[in-house]
């Protein structure tokens, strides 16, 4: 009976551990943003600086949005990019985005937990439970099997 029980209290209590996906996004709130980067330039220190930058019109500011975004493909050399971060500053009614060049970090912006929930796998917390029904009427089940098998034997 305990190689039944075993597994499936096993599997069910300890589940494989989650991860992100491909191409998650998180956004950036302007306390991050100051936080992580301090002596971020302003967008006319980056128009002034000569360096190329991305630009969006002013019908996209609805649309722009700071982000972190992690494990992004790297379609020139194969593989993931594990971070990746998307910091637009308003321009003369339009967005330029912040050149990698000066996203350098050494105090990276927190990444949302992934593990919540039930033992930190993103289930359910009411999982636990089912978890618990199913063991302990398998656990019944077999205990009752056992008994009645034992008599049969006997008798």
């Amino acid at each position: 009976m305990s190689l039944l029980i075993v597994p499936i209290a096993y599997y069910a209590l300890f589940p494989p551990p989650v991860n992100y996906g491909e191409d998650q996004t998180f956004a950036l709130t302007n306390s991050q943003i100051a936080a992580s980067w301090p002596n971020l330039p302003t967008a006319n220190q980056i128009a002034q600086s000569g360096i190329t930058y991305v630009t969006a019109g002013p019908g996209a500011s609805s649309s722009v949005i700071n982000t972190t975004e992690l494990n992004l493909p790297d379609y020139y050399h194969g593989g993931l990019i594990s971070v990746d971060y998307e910091i637009w500053l308003q321009y003369n009614g339009s967005w330029i985005q912040v050149p990698n060049a000066y996203l350098a970090t050494n105090n990276p912006p927190p990444i949302p937990a992934l593990h919540t929930g039930f033992l930190g796998t993103g289930l359910p917390t009411e999982y636990f439970t089912l978890a618990v029904i199913a063991i302990v009427a398998t656990f019944a089940v077999g205990t009752t099997y056992l008994r009645l098998n034992k008599k049969k034997t006997y008798a």
